[in-house]
């Protein structure tokens, strides 16, 4: 696996931490694996004693399967998700765990598609105490803090005080965790438990962290918890790509690393691989005017190329035979995309989605990772994106995320029926 000069010296065997900010397309899985193939060949660790921690199933897949391929074979690393290792490392510690926290056995967990249920059974008659809310976002509702700032001192924050009691006695009574709670008590029993905190220090000689930049609070002092005294960890991350704040994603970890790690290694990743230069430079200036960010340039590798439209429309009828226009033109042998802001606007696509069943259509948040050939950005309207539920930072990240899927040619289409043209259009400036 031949790399560049950055990715070499990121990947070069090291002790202590390490972060690599690994800009969109510029092979951060590539340098994760062979920092990986590197500790195993030039140290003393054991395939055993390494644990990679994502944050999907799918990407601890991936990496799986690229590992076995580079290091020629099957390895007995552990790469899981944060909550995957977390639930397991309660399993194999179910006895304490269990006699300390109140259950009488292992827990379940609760799977979002049971919840509408369970709170139709915790509510029952009282439903309409809550303003007509469905009974999953009511059970919802209790950690969301942007929620709960909406309707503090109302009386629907009042019973879901009282829900939130009885909603927490169901789930002791019942041996159940929500899936965001597993991570929580994981933290606890650690802390708890200092011999068995050791137990995992001593077990994982490194640490190696994959999408860094969606680091929550517990996340982190999970982390912080199972470090062995050298701090070995191998962070890489970007931070132009956090779009996960709604799950707890905190920007300062991958930005403010050496004030919890003193004598932190930094390293960046630059040259995108995937995109061709007009692409590149246009979503290097648009995400330049996010002020609380990483310094650095992408260049592109593929050289000039590129082809970027801005293509307006008046409404969503209208919207839709521009874009019928613009997917009959692509050609059907490349990879094509459409992507927008929220579910919201799905309803507005379908005769599209009917006619072009080989173009792909997905959220932005669905797309990161992925590339094609063609992206098509739609609906860019100040009332979609920027959402007005989110910080402008946040929305700049994710426009960003969208355009930075395209390899080849980058079509945005925006709402140009006020007199002013969207925000996020005038902001890349072309």
């Amino acid at each position: 696996m031949k790399l560049n000069k950055e990715q070499s010296r990121a990947a070069e065997f090291s002790t202590g931490p390490s972060l690599v900010i690994a800009g969109a397309g510029t092979g951060k899985t590539k340098t994760l694996v062979q920092k990986t193939v590197n500790i195993l060949t030039e140290s003393t660790i054991k395939d055993y004693e390494l644990l990679l921690l994502t944050f999907s199933r799918k990407a601890a897949n991936e990496i799986r399967e690229r590992l076995s391929a580079e290091a020629g074979y099957v390895t007995r690393i552990k790469a899981a998700t944060f909550h995957s290792f977390s639930y397991s490392l309660l399993a194999e510690n179910q006895d304490l765990f269990i006699s300390q926290f109140g259950f009488t056995r292992m827990p379940d967990i609760i799977l979002p598609e049971k919840k509408a249920g369970l709170a139709a059974e915790l509510i029952g008659k009282d439903h309409r105490k809550f303003g007509g809310l469905p009974f999953q976002v009511i059970l919802s509702s209790i950690n969301d803090k942007s929620i709960v700032e909406r309707i503090r001192d109302s009386d629907i924050q009042e019973e879901l005080n009282i829900l939130s009691e009885k909603y927490e006695k169901h789930k002791k009574m019942n041996n159940l965790i929500e899936f965001e709670e597993i991570i929580n008590y994981t933290v606890s029993f650690l802390k708890n438990n200092v011999h068995i905190r050791k137990q995992y220090a001593d077990r994982f000689k490194y640490i190696l962290v994959d999408e860094f930049q969606d680091t929550s609070d517990n996340n982190f002092e999970l982390l912080s918890l199972i470090l062995n005294r050298d701090k070995n960890i191998f962070a890489v991350g970007d931070d132009f790509q956090l779009i996960y704040s709604f799950r707890n994603s905190r920007i300062k970890y991958i930005l403010q690393l050496k004030k919890y790690f003193r004598g932190l290694k930094t390293y960046k990743l630059k040259t995108n691989y995937r995109s061709r230069k007009e692409i590149v430079s246009l979503s290097n200036r648009f995400i330049r005017n996010n002020k609380y960010q990483s310094r650095k340039k992408l260049k592109s590798h593929k050289g000039r190329g590129g082809l970027i439209r801005l293509l307006p429309y008046t409404d969503y009828d209208n919207a839709l035979k521009v874009l019928i226009e613009i997917c009959g033109q692509l050609d059907a042998g490349e990879e094509s995309a459409v992507l927008y802001r929220n579910n919201f606007l799905e309803k507005h696509l379908e005769p599209a989605v009917m006619k072009f069943k080989n173009v792909k259509f997905m959220t932005i948040h669905s797309s990161k990772g992925l590339e094609f050939d063609n992206v098509i950005i739609f609906g860019v309207d100040d009332s979609i994106i920027p959402s007005p539920w989110s910080s402008i930072e946040e929305e700049r990240r994710l426009f960003y995320v969208a355009m930075t899927r395209a390899k080849e040619r980058l079509f945005i289409m925006y709402n140009e029926s006020n007199a002013e043209k969207p925000l996020f259009i005038r902001e890349l400036d072309i």
